[in-house]
């Protein structure tokens, strides 16, 4: 490596991550999960970090060390010894490309065919809802759209999202909206009626949206936490918690064809406040 791609690195390195670039390093630690380069510790603290991670660099430190599995080694464009700046490189410029359940990177540059196009299609048409890139969109058009994110209840699907809040100046009525990405861009639709409302105090999830790193740590590790191997279905419940009246989310799992279904807690400042495991 001469001087000045030393210097381009050590500046890559200190770039600042977007969503994007975590949400890609979480797959690639999913992917690493599934070839047994990581047990499932090691994967759920690896989560977090990247969930909160600041810098490329950060995000460099939890995948340096993995490899790509075998029967994808040749869409990997640089040796194993090379990675590590290849991977930043890719973190900043390339396209996250996702071929049979696992993360490939492809480089821009003259030995990488067209990588930067590829990065506004795969985040233009992204539809799953349940990532921090999605998330935090959601959030944004609800507050544009809204005015507020004070809301009775917000339920996120992978594919949609239903918004259920007080109508304004009618504190006894509710009305219902329905959020989703089609082509690439987000819809809202509604108001609709939502009929009589129980009187409660609205959440605020503009509380909860500090901590909206954590929750979607705790969305990609869901199958180990509550013990419900391959689910075939996970949302999002947020809502104030009816026993404890508190503000929390409920992230709930279910597998139908072997009928395992389990839950976990967490209050909008992080703190898990149950766990209920399909096994238990």
């Amino acid at each position: 490596m001469t001087p000045t791609e030393r210097r381009n690195l050590a500046t890559s390195l200190r770039l600042r991550a977007r969503d994007s670039d975590r949400d890609g390093v979480c797959e690639v630690l999913d992917a690493a999960r599934g070839t047994g380069q990581l047990s499932e510790d090691e994967h759920r603290a690896r989560l977090e970090s990247a969930a909160t991670a600041r810098t490329l660099g950060d995000l460099d430190r939890l995948v340096r060390d993995l490899q790509v599995p075998r029967e994808l080694s040749n869409a990997v464009p640089a040796p194993p010894r090379d990675r590590s700046m290849r991977w930043i490189a890719a973190l900043g410029i390339a396209a996250v490309l996702t071929v049979g359940g696992a993360v490939v990177l492809t480089q821009s540059g003259e030995d990488a065919p067209s990588a930067a196009p590829g990065v506004a299609a795969v985040d233009a048409e992204s539809s799953d809802l349940l990532t921090l890139t999605e998330m935090n969109r959601l959030f944004d058009t609800l507050e544009q759209k809204l005015g507020g994110l004070e809301v009775d209840e917000l339920r996120v699907y992978p594919e949609r999202a239903d918004i259920v809040r007080p109508v304004p100046g009618k504190p006894g009525r509710s009305e219902r909206y329905s959020y989703e990405i089609e082509s690439g861009s987000p819809t809202f639709d509604g108001p609709d009626d939502g009929g009589t409302r129980t009187p409660t105090v609205p959440v605020d999830l503009a509380e909860l949206r500090p901590n909206l790193p954590k929750l979607i740590g705790l969305v990609r590790g869901i199958e180990q936490s509550v013990a419900v191997p391959n689910p075939d279905s996970v949302h999002l419940s947020i809502e104030r918690d009816r026993s404890d009246d508190i503000p929390a989310v409920e992230i709930l799992a279910s597998n139908q064809d072997i009928a395992a279904n389990g839950w976990l807690t967490m209050g909008f400042d992080g703190e898990i406040l149950e766990v209920r495991r399909a096994d238990q």
